[in-house]
């Protein structure tokens, strides 16, 4: 759960700052969860490989 607070703490700070658009906001959500489901995939190969 900690990505998922960190996301939300950083869509907070998007939201009270208005300095970004509902679709800039949307965009770095969906990087975030990119790179968070490549981590995933690369410690589940680790895992098969190493252990």
């Amino acid at each position: 759960t900690l990505p998922i607070k960190s996301i939300n703490c950083i869509l907070k700070s998007f939201i009270i700052t208005k300095k970004n658009t509902i679709k800039d906001i949307f965009n770095y959500t969906f990087n975030i969860v990119i790179i968070i489901e490549k981590n995933i995939k690369k410690a589940k190969r680790f895992k098969i490989n190493y252990l």
